[in-house]
């Protein structure tokens, strides 16, 4: 995906991908690459980064499997065959607010995404659990008669694995 293009749904650039809203087709949509593209696990790659010959790789090229990173060619054939769902999905956000008691209509946004390439992944679960243990704390301080200046937003953001859609299209 093409981000600095324009980031959130490839199919609705510069407005909102609400209910009813005058979509492109997939023909016409820039942001998405034409070149299929697969994440590996480590241990599917190493195979094939091991089968490339010709020189050794820079330094700055190499990662941290145990084999002599080459920039190829080899002898090596492979066949990958790559199937994407171009369906639509609903995402969901999960917006929090604490209004401001002086100055309402001024919002400070709290942010993180929940979302992962795979089930299990860690990308945003130390971030989302800071954003929810301060929550928690502000929550508290409600209890007690606390109350913002300004409006304090928590925002959990679905979809950024996807291309920053669950803050993109929330904005």
């Amino acid at each position: 995906m093409d981000m600095p293009l324009y980031p959130g749904d490839p199919l609705t650039p510069g407005i909102g991908a609400t209910p009813g809203a005058k979509r492109l087709p997939l023909s016409e949509v820039k942001t998405l690459t034409k070149i299929p593209v697969l994440p590996l696990s480590y241990g599917d790659a190493q195979p094939l980064l091991a089968a490339l010959q010709g020189p050794v790789a820079p330094d700055a090229w190499r990662g941290a499997l145990p084999i002599t990173y080459h920039i190829g060619p080899g002898p090596a054939k492979v066949h990958l065959k790559v199937r994407s769902n171009w369906g639509m999905a609903t995402i969901y956000d999960v917006i929090a607010k604490i209004p401001g008691a002086v100055a309402p209509d001024e919002w400070v946004l709290r942010g993180n995404h929940f979302d992962a390439w795979v089930n299990g992944a860690q990308d945003p679960v130390s971030g989302q659990a800071a954003l929810l243990e301060e929550a928690r704390a502000l929550g508290t301080l409600l209890k007690q008669g606390w109350k913002p200046a300004r409006t304090i937003l928590y925002c959990a953001w679905d979809g950024e694995e996807e291309g920053l859609l669950g803050s993109t299209e929330w904005a």
